[in-house]
């Protein structure tokens, strides 16, 4: 096939090719299918196999074409028989879906054909069946040794092989002494697969039992009880198997999962099967982890992190070079667009690093996207820096390249670069570092302004990089020439509302501020105050000035009746430390409860509905309009929901504004524009704590049996680490209250059963004291909440969280560090991304005190809550002393079991919990009350257990010291002599200018 194509002046008519049109763009992946489907078509195999060669070495073919490729040369007629033979067993890949066909046409070609084929030395033609006959058995034997650790498919070719052995031991039923050989080999065979954790261990197993009972029936029962050892300990290796293949293959099936999503479940299979036992290779060098490795590429093909991981584990299992070579041909081919492939292959690869560099960048392979460019660029730069310390490039040489990499970023990606700017940071490191020039380390960051002066991540980045290497000061002057360019910014515009400077203000404000508050001194801080506030004075006056003059050539009339002196200020939500995040997160809160409203101050009795919708309905689809007030038809203020949260915001930016189309009667001609206040989200999820739960019931299970009730939003499983018994916990967190009653109810009716027995559950409580035991406390999933009323109560806390992240998941502690409530607390989530959420709650009110609510992450000193029990019972947040009274026991030795104590006790007293210490060598005993605790002591003292005397005394509450809370702010100012004490202020960062005034109040 060839199109004609036209040429220079003349115009003369050039033939165009397919393989032309295709080395155009060799990673066009819809031009190698429409080529296919052609060539299919016109039944073309020559250019069929020569398209499907380049496909195969430029971006991988897919399963279903090459199964197609090996179809249509099983079906050519061709001439030379030799010929297709060797073409189709070419085309066979290492691929388990191939195996069972591959091994069922080698038995289909004649044993003379595959001696001609191979080239297999022989002489004779009995020498040659049989040499014909060793090479499939040994591609039997290899291909077992490949598949022996797949868990859902191993067992169809080892079963083969099973076949084979046993018809060899058939045939050689007259040589007794080669057939009893044969028998105990195919015993060990069989004893090592029954080792091996694989979905069919039951036939396997009942395989072995009518081997042994036809091949070795004198010593059945002797092999028997030792085979059953073995399959019990291979049974509990397939119970944690069968649980992560189920959610594998779920992940899978389900196209609405994210890739991503698969992805880390197959890592967590893979790093399950690594820590459960130590990973041994076969005679082929495959194990288990680099099986499931292989079925994880199979299903992430496109997945970057997927092949990084399969290149690691070559590399951490010191591979042959080879092999290395092999995955990252695969990897290169199937994510050619990934820079952090491509620059793995120029690391790993190094003799062949700089073709491979200039491959990728002439076929304009990763210049996509800027984070995959910025990382294959580092790579490069990596590569050329390993070249210079081994002396095979010179300082001039390395530093051009950097220079050129460099030049490469800022030519493509100067409107949209990597947030990071990984190939400035890395370039200033080989400057300070590697070549010792500091200075040019500077030049580095100075030479990018000009391209990126107007982008927020890089003044960021530049910023850490002169605190980081050089000192605050140069940090500074670096945040100074931020803040002037955002007025440059603002100035240039032709929309203000769209500049990213401007609207990402606040995190230059924060991060400088942030800076002062690590390391600066008060009057560093309020010099850096007064500065930022000068800043935003100037923003404030040329966004006025700037409004003002777009209002002035739509309409020359509007700026008649304004009042100069009137300044708008920045609206605070883009000049607070978290910036636009917040405000986001804090919208989206209000489209889920369905109350995104836009308040809107117009002309008495002249604004309309219809005016509402014309005028802001521009701004995004609008949900719904109304006007307030008794009349509900015209008025002076509205509310308008929208359907998404960026209509939201730019409505918000309209704020002390003249707004077209909605008069004001006021004499400035300026609207009132604000957001209004959240509402909770309807409903709430409920969580279940459920312990005493025995071995035999998985995590899956306890899931399958609460979605009877209704939608599971979450199953955490554990092991209950203070039971004597193999027992276990679970938190159950069911879409709604009313799922979580059913549940409770089903399953406390099922106590009677085997399963079941003795298992509590009960709702789940926020407080400290309940939970301490089970609850996994993370600095991650933490936040840390100051600026409580005092008035404020546990109840309340509670509730407030409870009704805006409609989830009871969390502990909140009241407690901090031991000393009692102080307008403190800590509150613990399950997991980030609800923790997150919370944060988003900044500033709102409860109890009229806006709330400071920050992540841990950012204290210094944090610590968990103590998991001891005892410490548990002694530290009381009201203050007060408890009714219970705990007794320890001691004196009987490590062998002595503890349920024979337990009795003794329990026919004494009256018990309410019995648990041992770690070193398992003390009882302690809670008991109703201090009188239950002395008759205990005095009764239970000198019976003895074992031959050995217990020992039994009332454990005494003692008074210990004050220690420190365990989150302590990043600066603690000590108050000068004389100074009088600010007892409204929390101690920590200010929260407001007016929170800073008061911490350093004079005299």
């Amino acid at each position: 096939m060839a199109n004609k194509e036209k040429r220079g002046k003349k115009n003369v008519t050039v033939e165009i090719t397919w393989e032309d049109e295709i080395s155009r763009n060799l990673f066009d992946y819809s031009k190698y299918i429409q080529f296919l489907q052609e060539f299919k078509h016109k039944k073309d195999v020559p250019s069929t196999r020569r398209l499907l060669s380049i496909m195969k070495s430029k971006i991988g073919v897919p399963t279903e074409i090459w199964k197609d490729w090996i179809k249509l040369e099983k079906g050519l007629q061709d001439s030379d028989k030799n010929a297709k033979i060797k073409r189709i067993l070419d085309l066979y890949d290492e691929d388990v879906n191939f195996y069972e066909e591959y091994l069922e046409y080698i038995e289909s070609v004649d044993n003379d054909v595959v001696t001609s084929v191979l080239e297999l030395k022989t002489d004779t033609s009995f020498d040659s069946d049989v040499l014909a006959k060793e090479w499939k058995k040994s591609e039997l034997e290899r291909i077992v040794g490949i598949t022996e650790f797949h868990f859902t498919d191993g067992h169809k070719i080892w079963n083969k092989m099973f076949e084979n052995k046993k018809a060899e031991i058939q045939a050689s039923i007259l040589k007794f002494n080669i057939q009893n050989t044969m028998i105990e080999n195919v015993h060990q065979m069989l004893l090592s697969r029954l080792s091996v954790p694989h979905q069919k261990l039951e036939d396997t197993f009942s395989l072995y039992s009518m081997f042994i009972t036809k091949y070795m029936l004198e010593s059945y029962e002797s092999i028997m009880v030792e085979v059953n050892s073995l399959k019990a300990a291979t049974l509990k290796k397939i119970e944690y198997r069968e649980n992560y293949e189920r959610k594998v293959i779920t992940s899978n099936n389900s196209y609405q999962q994210p890739p991503e999503d698969r992805y880390l479940k197959w890592i967590g299979y893979i790093r399950m099967v690594e820590q459960s036992e130590e990973i041994h290779e076969n005679v082929y060098g495959i194990s288990e982890t680099i099986t499931l490795v292989e079925r994880m590429v199979v299903d992430q093909y496109a997945n970057p992190k997927a092949w990084s991981y399969y290149i690691g584990q070559f590399v951490k299992n010191k591979k042959e070079k080879e092999d290395i070579l092999f995955a990252l041909n695969k990897a290169s081919r199937n994510c050619y667009w990934s820079g952090e492939i491509q620059g793995l292959k120029m690391m790993l690869d190094v003799d062949n690093a700089t073709d491979s560099y200039q491959y990728a960048v002439e076929n304009k392979q990763i210049y996509y996207s800027a984070a995959e460019t910025s990382t294959f660029l580092v790579s490069r730069m990596s590569v050329c820096k390993n070249f210079f310390l081994e002396n095979k490039m010179t300082e001039e040489e390395l530093r051009t390249e950097c220079v050129n990499c460099q030049k490469t970023m800022s030519k493509r990606f100067f409107k949209t670069p990597d947030p990071e700017f990984k190939v400035e940071q890395y370039f200033s490191f080989i400057e300070m570092f590697i070549l010792d020039n500091a200075e040019n380390s500077k030049k580095v960051w100075e030479s990018s302004v000009k391209i990126y002066k107007y982008s927020t991540q890089f003044w960021l980045s530049y910023a850490k990089f002169m605190k980081t290497y050089f000192s605050n000061e140069s940090s500074k002057k670096v945040f100074g020439e931020a803040m002037s360019m955002i007025l440059k910014a603002i100035k240039g515009s032709n929309n203000v509302y769209y500049e990213q400077m401007y609207l990402e203000s606040g995190l230059i404000f924060s991060n400088y501020l942030s800076m002062e508050y690590e390391t600066g001194s008060s009057s560093d801080i309020l010099e850096t105050i007064m500065e930022i506030e000068q800043f935003k004075s100037k923003i404030g006056n040329a966004v006025f000035y700037k409004l003002l003059e777009s209002n002035n050539d739509l309409d020359h009339n509007i700026g008649h009746g304004l009042d100069q002196t009137f300044k708008p200020e920045i609206v605070e939500n883009f000049v607070r430390e978290e910036g636009t995040k917040n405000l986001k997160r804090g919208i989206d809160d209000v489209i889920k409860s369905n109350e995104d409203m836009i308040i809107e101050n117009g002309d008495e009795k002249i604004v309309k509905v219809s005016d509402l919708e014309n005028c802001f309905g521009k701004y995004g689809v609008i949900k719904s309009a109304r006007i307030l007030g008794k009349s509900g038809e015209r008025g002076i203020e509205g509310q308008v929901a929208f359907e998404v949260a960026e209509s939201v915001i730019e409505v918000l930016l309209l704020s002390n504004t003249v707004v077209e189309g909605i008069k004001s009667s006021n004499k400035r001609g300026i609207l009132e524009i604000e957001l209004a206040d959240l509402k909770k989200r309807e409903g709430g999820k409920k969580t279940l704590l459920i312990r005493n739960i025995q071995s035999g019931v998985s995590e899956f299970g306890l899931e399958v049996f609460f979605k009877r009730f209704g939608r599971v939003e979450n199953v955490l499983y554990g092991k209950d680490h203070g039971s004597s018994k193999d027992l276990r916990y679970a938190y159950v967190t069911m879409e709604s209250e009313e799922t979580a009653k059913r549940g409770k109810e089903e399953l406390e009716s099922m106590n009677d059963t085997t399963l079941y027995e003795d298992i509590k559950i009960e709702y789940f409580g926020q407080s400290v004291l309940e939970n301490i035991d089970l609850f996994e406390f993370k600095q991650e999933n933490s936040v840390y909440v100051s600026n409580i009323n005092y008035g404020t109560t546990f109840g309340s806390l509670v509730k407030f969280f409870e009704g805006y992240l409609k989830t009871d998941f969390f502990i909140v502690d009241m407690n901090v560090g031991g000393k009692g409530y102080k307008g403190q607390a800590v509150v613990y989530f399950g997991d980030k991304n609800t923790m997150e959420e919370a944060v988003g709650l900044h500033d709102l009110e409860l109890d009229s005190r806006k709330l400071c609510i920050k992540p841990a992450s950012t204290m210094t000193n944090f610590a968990v809550p103590c998991k001891s029990e005892r410490e548990k019972e002694e530290k009381d947040v009201d203050g007060e002393k408890g009714d219970k009274c705990t007794v320890r026991v001691t004196g009987f030795s490590g062998d002595t079991n503890v349920e024979r104590i337990e009795k003794m006790i329990v026919e004494i007293v009256k018990v309410k919990r019995v648990h041992r210490n770690k070193a398992r060598n003390k009882i302690f005993v809670d008991v109703g009350g201090e009188e239950d605790g002395k008759k205990l002591e005095k009764e239970l003292t000198g019976k003895e257990v074992d031959g050995r005397k217990l020992w039994a005394s009332v454990v005494r509450n003692e008074k210990r010291e004050e220690k420190m809370p365990f989150i302590v702010p990043r600066r603690v100012q000590k108050r000068r002599v004389g100074e009088r004490e600010n007892k409204g202020v929390v101690v920590g960062e200010p929260k407001s200018n007016a929170d800073f005034k008061r911490l350093y109040s004079g005299k």
